[in-house]
């Protein structure tokens, strides 16, 4: 028996929609192509460089 482990963007998934957390958790991607998505990112990524947005919980949460 393997043991899984919890990540960060899990636990997120799973406190905002259970079925996006069953999709990840099941390799199946449907959001990184999308342009409002990449729009999204690039704004997270460039976006209060200044303040710390994103945090490390056990080395594993971000």
């Amino acid at each position: 028996m393997t043991e899984e482990k919890i990540t960060g963007i899990m636990i997120y998934y799973y406190l905002v929609c259970k079925r996006k957390l069953w999709l990840f958790y099941n390799n199946i991607s449907m959001e990184e192509e999308n342009e409002l998505v990449q729009i999204g990112k690039f704004i997270d990524n460039n976006s209060y460089s200044s303040k710390r947005k994103h945090i490390m919980i056990n080395e594993e949460i971000t």
